[in-house]
């Protein structure tokens, strides 16, 4: 077997593959019925047309109102996604609950049955960021 030694001649070969691969070769799968897949599929779907822009904070509507166990840490902080947030230094070693209010981009912070604060999300971004970023 004959190794190509440019990025051409891999090129090349790979494009014979394909070509051999898909309008050649027999394929087994029951959609191709033991024909080429190019020769049993000869249209393929088209892809839909890419969004010009997204919404990088919109997983937050999927974690709406759920809650999130944290230790306070002896700074008085937890971490969300290594990002620290106060919460009350005398709590150091204890665990409160953050629940996700997305609408308002904040997590209340929960001990026991009493709401402490709540806290800012930190990490957003705020805005629709064109596809290419």
């Amino acid at each position: 077997m004959e190794r190509p030694q440019t990025a051409e001649a891999v090129r090349a070969v790979t494009d014979a593959f394909l070509d051999h691969d898909n309008w050649v070769r027999p394929n087994q799968a029951r959609s191709c019925g033991n024909v080429p897949p190019r020769v049993a599929c000869p249209t393929l779907p088209t892809w839909p047309q890419l969004p010009e822009g997204v919404d990088p904070d919109r997983w937050l509507e999927a974690v709406d109102g759920q809650a999130f166990a944290r230790s306070v840490q002896p700074n008085g902080h937890v971490l969300v996604d290594l990002r620290p947030s106060s919460i009350r230094q005398a709590l150091a070693g204890r665990q409160v609950v953050l629940v996700v209010r997305a609408a308002a981009r904040v997590f209340d912070v929960w001990h026991g049955r009493e709401r402490l604060k709540q806290v800012p999300m930190k990490g957003l971004s705020g805005q629709r960021l064109p596809f290419e970023q």
